[in-house]
């Protein structure tokens, strides 16, 4: 209990709460909470050693080189073509793309785009057949809002 009380108010000092702070979140006793920060300022026992990469790591710069390199070259290949060409897994490849290269997923899709012109084309016509409506409410001896051509 004493290593996990420890481990707590060093994350939670770390994080900067103060010491009030620190004893009300996860309830420690006062004088134990101000033992460890009195130890922590006093020994530099807070010093952490920087964590070296792993020698095995898959997703390394080079890897990440060929991957972006080759993805600019045919930008339309499948994650799973990908990953098996690569010999990785297709989870690697997500990974890789979404996290390292800040790549995002997408899906070609074709859409109306509406020019000035279009517009404007569809305000005339839209003029024109709501007069053509009036009249022919009013041909039809109705009030325009209570036609049965709505």
């Amino acid at each position: 209990m004493e290593h996990a009380q420890r481990s707590a108010v060093l994350d939670l000092h770390h994080a900067e709460y103060s010491g009030p702070d620190i004893i009300k979140i996860p309830k420690y006793p006062k004088s134990t909470v101000y033992n460890i920060i009195k130890m922590i300022k006093t020994t530099r026992w807070n010093a952490r050693e920087a964590h070296k990469t792993r020698s095995g790591k898959i997703r390394n710069p080079r890897f990440l080189a060929r991957l972006s390199k080759f993805i600019k070259a045919k930008p339309g290949t499948p994650q799973t073509k990908l990953a098996k060409r690569k010999g990785v897994s297709q989870r690697t490849i997500q990974r890789a793309l979404n996290d390292d290269l800040g790549y995002k997923s997408f899906c070609l899709r074709v859409r109306y785009l509406l020019m000035d012109w279009h517009k404007e084309q569809r305000v005339i016509r839209g003029k024109a057949s709501f007069h053509l409506w009036r009249q022919l409410a009013a041909k039809s001896g109705s009030s325009p809002r209570r036609s049965s051509l709505l």
